[in-house]
């Protein structure tokens, strides 16, 4: 997604400064990301569904549960070791902003697994190695920590985590729900599932419909947002 920057010259004799951000206070701010999500699990499932369509818009990606774990799995070229150990921790860092076609670019995504819970895994196929890496936060300062590695022919990437016990309804009527008009998605909940939505003109504006959610929402591109206020 790229944003465009505009500026406007103010004639002024006023001295100015820059804001920063102390290295000490990166916990804080992280913690604050992660908490001002009012509804994770539609949030993660919104956030994780774009970074897997991103990956390669032209390959299904799936999205899918078997018992308590849910996961988010793409097909694209995978990260490399180096991307993961040094640009992945860096939280607001996306290589996507100068991308037209991708949803994101804020470079919050992987750390809005942890608004619901404090680990998650990430698997990784990248230039014939598979690595599978666990993410924590310990306190509030999330952390990365190789766990395997293997060589493979696969590709692409998976996140997933186990949810809350008791959960189970609420991930399944989220998954349903935020991936309804992504394009190349497959839900494996209970079998193999293809996203469905229909889209009529009417007035010269294009309305999209999915049977998957019953509220009034937000579009934009492949992501839906559910309505405020």
């Amino acid at each position: 997604m790229i944003f465009k920057e505009t500026s406007n010259e103010i004639v002024s004799s006023m001295e100015s400064h820059n804001f920063g951000v102390q290295i000490d206070d990166v916990s804080f701010i992280i913690n604050a990301i992660t908490n001002m999500y009012s509804d994770p699990i539609g949030s993660i499932v919104r956030e994780l569904a774009s970074n897997c369509r991103d990956a390669d818009r032209d390959k299904t990606f799936i999205v899918g549960m078997e018992g308590r774990e849910v996961y988010f799995r793409d097909f694209g070229i995978g990260m490399s070791r180096e991307f993961m150990l040094s640009d992945y921790l860096s939280v607001g860092k996306s290589t996507k902003r100068k991308d037209s076609s991708a949803i994101g670019s804020f470079g919050f995504g992987r750390i809005s697994v942890l608004s619901y819970v404090d680990s998650y895994f990430v698997t990784t196929c990248h230039g014939g190695t598979k690595t599978k890496y666990l993410v924590t936060k310990d306190g509030l300062t999330p952390s990365i920590s190789v766990l395997e590695m293997e060589e493979t022919t696969e590709v692409g990437t998976m996140v997933s985590f186990l949810h809350h016990m008791g959960d189970g309804a609420k991930w399944q009527t989220a998954i349903r729900g935020h991936t309804s008009y992504f394009q190349n998605c497959e839900l494996h909940i209970f079998s193999p599932v293809r996203v469905e939505h229909h889209s009529y003109e009417h007035g010269g504006a294009i309305l999209k419909y999915s049977p998957n959610i019953s509220t009034l929402h937000l579009v934009v591109g492949e992501c839906l947002y559910p309505q405020i206020g």
